[in-house]
């Protein structure tokens, strides 16, 4: 089985050559080390429009000039856009709602065991 690694041929470099190359590596061959990124380095300037594109986000987002746009959550189901909209109301009505919640789902557990005890006898 062959695996196929890119590797950077070096920073600075600039050769005709292309700087990315892929080589073949043989399972019994010790792989290349990992040599980690500069804190410091920057991706290429021609590649930020396709990088931005892939992410779904702007040059000006990856440029860090601009924060990137919250994503608004949308709601799969009623239950979940019920809980969206308590998340939005204030802390006591919040309160209110989660001890009602509490009560209601000790409540049903209760109901469940008690079920379960009397198909047992």
């Amino acid at each position: 089985m062959r695996a196929w690694n890119l590797y950077f041929r070096g920073a600075g470099s600039y050769s005709s050559a292309p700087a990315w190359s892929a080589v073949s590596e043989c399972d019994n061959e010790r792989p290349d080390p990992v040599v980690p990124e500069a804190p410091d380095a920057n991706a290429p300037a021609h590649l930020l429009p396709q990088m931005a594109t892939t992410l779904g986000v702007s040059v000006d987002v990856l440029l860090g000039t601009k924060p990137p746009k919250r994503v608004k959550q949308m709601a799969a189901n009623r239950l979940e856009r019920r809980l969206l909209e308590i998340e939005k109301l204030d802390v006591k009505a919040k309160r209110q709602i989660t001890q009602l919640l509490d009560t209601f789902i000790e409540h049903e557990k209760l109901k469940r065991k008690s079920l379960k005890t009397q198909h047992a006898t």
